[in-house]
């Protein structure tokens, strides 16, 4: 039977020669290394003890910043809104801070906080039977916090923010934190809260909220441009 020299065919690569019979090209002496390298590493991979890759990932230092976009200050544009999230590393709680800038540049608002109440949450019961410690925390900052952090709203006027016998409305919660917070005259700041009130029985309107745990949403802000202020309007 007819046969081929290696030497001829081109395997679109480098030539390949013929060798003796027993005799290892370089080539093949690179490969035999490359096998047993990785022989080896997974052999050291498979004897790690269980959770190891996840303390590993635990232990690495965090730092995020996540940008929201949202017209909040009513400047026809997306203003510049930051939160970003610091952290030795997973396994310990994360500072947090959120900065509002209209698309002047001003700064509208800044908080930070440590978020040592809600780091109790990601290792209860509940939690760890749906998704691991580190699976929970990431997916509560980085995706379900910025996005209650800054939301828009449709009141309907038959909502319990308008009633005005409730002590939990907008026409005393607004009205209060104007008068002993800022030091506004009863006047002057009720006629903010009605003006205020009108404004969100009519159109969609764009919220603040500092959220601190996953079961506390946070008293939601709304930002008046006649005095520059956020000011709170009740009860989310």
């Amino acid at each position: 039977m007819a046969t081929k020299s290696l030497s001829k065919l081109s395997l679109n690569g480098p030539r390949m020669q013929s060798l003796p019979s027993g005799r290892l090209s370089r080539e093949d002496h690179r490969m035999k290394y490359r096998a047993a390298a990785l022989t080896l590493f997974l052999a050291f991979v498979c004897a790690l003890p269980d959770g190891y890759a996840q303390n590993q990932s635990r232990s690495q230092p965090t730092d995020t910043t996540i940008q929201i976009r949202a017209d909040i200050s009513g400047c026809g544009a997306s203003d510049s809104i930051f939160f970003r999230v610091t952290a030795d590393h997973m396994g310990t709680p994360l500072f947090w801070s959120l900065t509002v800038k209209d698309c002047g540049g001003t700064l509208l608002f800044y908080a930070s906080a440590c978020a040592c109440e809600a780091d109790e949450y990601f290792e209860s019961e509940d939690y760890l039977l749906r998704r691991t410690y580190r699976g929970s925390k990431m997916d509560w900052f980085f995706n379900d916090l910025p996005e209650r952090l800054i939301f828009k709203r449709k009141f309907s006027p038959g909502s319990r923010i308008f009633d005005r016998n409730d002590a939990g409305s907008m026409y005393r919660v607004a009205r209060d934190f104007l008068v002993e917070r800022l030091q506004f005259s009863p006047e002057k700041a009720k006629k903010l809260t009605e003006a205020l009130a009108l404004k969100m029985m009519n159109a969609e309107v764009t919220l603040l909220s500092v959220v601190k745990t996953p079961s506390d949403p946070g008293d939601p802000m709304i930002y008046l441009k006649e005095i520059r202020q956020f000011v709170p309007i009740g009860p989310r």
